[in-house]
């Protein structure tokens, strides 16, 4: 295609030659123990506020907390940690 878009097999190839099993195993190393704490936070924190128990609004609360803290702190500083062995 020569429209200047990428071809959907190029854009399934990850960057830097890096292995898909090395990324699942760095995003799951960071995100088990996001899932198992960050609720312990939160929640809590929900229920200081004054907030009744909605399990609704405790997941996107929940939720909202991890995808912040995945996407601006931990993925960050873990790529500049390992981003040699990805690359391998």
């Amino acid at each position: 295609m020569s429209s200047g878009t990428k071809d959907v097999q190029d854009l399934s190839a990850p960057a830097g030659g890096s292995r898909r099993w090395k990324q699942f195993l760095m995003i799951w190393v960071v995100i088990y123990p996001l899932v198992l704490f960050v609720p312990m936070i939160v929640n809590p924190g929900l229920r200081h506020l004054g907030l009744p128990t909605n399990r609704y609004l405790d997941t996107l609360a929940v939720v909202t907390a991890i995808v912040f803290l995945m996407v601006y702190l931990i993925l960050p500083l873990v790529h500049r940690r390992l981003g040699h062995w990805l690359a391998r």
